[in-house]
């Protein structure tokens, strides 16, 4: 279908590098995965031509100037927005949290945090496709 490799892209890169991809990052990386083939900047092909071809789309999607900026680095609009329980466990590790009992549990953390562990209401977990 048409509209699968920009959809496809387009959460791979929210996923892997910014959550907010401009149209022509999102065209960049559907464009190597419907041709199955991807030129960096430096020459490098990447793929085999074949439609839907993963190393063409990740090259695309990492060695795109949009991933690699140093300018877009400090800008607050762009970078990747975490899941809610994974930046909990992000700050529980950075605390260097240590638990008395061998089970953690995390009770009512849906009305808490806005996420519950464990209990997805959809396969996007807590973003909407």
């Amino acid at each position: 279908h048409d509209n699968t490799a920009p959809f496809l892209t387009s959460r791979l890169i929210q996923r892997l590098t910014a959550s907010n991809p401009s149209p022509r990052y999102v065209l960049t990386a559907a464009t190597a995965f419907k041709e199955g083939r991807y030129t960096a900047d430096n020459g490098n092909v990447f793929g085999d031509g074949i439609y839907g071809d993963l190393k063409a789309v990740f090259a695309a999607i990492y060695l795109d100037r949009e991933a690699r900026s140093v300018v877009l680095d400090s800008d607050p609009s762009q970078g990747s927005l975490r899941e809610p329980i994974i930046k909990l466990l992000s700050v529980l590790r950075s605390m260097e949290f240590k638990s008395n009992s061998p089970v953690l549990r995390f009770r009512s953390l849906l009305t808490k945090i806005g996420q519950d562990n464990h209990s997805f209401e959809s396969v996007f977990s807590f973003f909407l496709p």
